[in-house]
């Protein structure tokens, strides 16, 4: 097994670095271990770190480091009964108020300064989650220093603010855990699905401050975009879509605009337009990804295309 290939095994002891692949994973394969099942640490890029667990404790521990600032974006996809987490004193929401079958629980917590990190697990007891954590620099450099990206009481030290995993990129995530994807082409999908989980982590961040007067808002949002998605082939008017999660038409554009930035009709289209890129890069013929999207006319579909991802058909098909 190499650093990089983590199947079914022990975890536990210390963290080891892979020098080429600047990949940190936590192995163990004695018979004393803590953990079973699959960890990957992975550097996607300068301020970019990827951790997928999926893991079961062998015994109760106790596990205590001092962790460095960042800010973090969680997603657990199952209860974790019989763990508690606390960063610098405060708990983290793993699991609570969460049904059976909904979507994995998403939040973000940031660390402005060094803070302890305490996880106290019981035997038995199971975490499968997708953690990103980004450095502080990583966010001026991306979005330039003092940007609203991040709203600012998101930003303050040690603040918890949920946020709402589409069922699309839910799908996706889960997918970080397989442990077969360590070729090139492998991290670039990584990464890929690393920064949709930030942009839409971003663009439906909510924190606590403004949960009381917008959590109905965004459930709105999010059920909308849910049947958006499950019906981008037949499509579904807004006078409808808006029947559907019980507003009215106007409302429904309002807080839709407010939580994505863009009208529901542009978001159906790049939906569309993203799908039709898919079915390029998979071999499909252009014509019957336009009329995948919708689009009788080849020319308007390249143009629109071309506008949305800065590329022609024909150059996404040559890969």
């Amino acid at each position: 097994m190499t650093m990089e290939q983590l199947s079914t095994a022990k975890l536990g002891g210390r963290p080891r670095t892979s020098p080429k692949s600047n990949v940190r994973v936590s192995v163990q394969t004695t018979a004393d271990a803590e953990a079973t099942g699959r960890v990957r640490w992975i550097r996607l890029r300068d301020g970019l770190l990827l951790h997928a667990s999926d893991a079961e404790h062998l015994c109760d521990q106790r596990h205590e480091v001092l962790i460095q600032p960042g800010f973090c974006i969680y997603l657990f996809f199952e209860e974790s009964d019989g763990i508690d987490v606390s960063v610098g004193g405060r708990p983290l929401p793993i699991g609570r108020h969460r049904g059976g079958g909904e979507r994995p629980i998403g939040f973000t917590m940031c660390r402005r300064e060094p803070a302890k990190f305490v996880r106290i697990a019981e035997r038995g007891s199971r975490v499968r989650k997708i953690c990103l954590v980004l450095s502080l620099d990583w966010f001026d450099e991306t979005f330039g220093p003092n940007s609203s990206a991040l709203p600012s009481s998101a930003g303050q030290h040690l603040a918890i603010s949920r946020w709402f995993p589409s069922y699309r990129l839910s799908h996706l995530a889960s997918e970080l855990f397989d442990d077969d994807n360590f070729s090139t082409v492998g991290r670039l999908r990584d990464e890929t699905i690393a920064l949709e989980m930030v942009s839409e982590a971003l663009s439906t961040i909510r924190p606590p401050s403004a949960l009381g007067g917008l959590r109905n808002d965004m459930m709105v949002v999010n059920k909308a975009r849910d049947i958006i998605d499950a019906n981008l082939n037949e499509g579904i008017s807004i006078t409808e879509l808006a029947g559907e999660v019980g507003v009215g038409a106007s409302t429904l554009r309002r807080v839709f605009q407010q939580a994505y930035g863009c009208s529901i009709h542009r978001y159906q289209h790049d939906r569309r337009l993203e799908g039709a890129r898919i079915l390029i890069e998979s071999g499909r013929s252009i014509s019957s990804a336009a009329n995948a999207a919708g689009y009788s006319n080849a020319a308007n579909f390249a143009t629109a295309f071309k506008r949305r991802f800065g590329i022609t058909p024909s150059n996404a098909r040559e890969g």
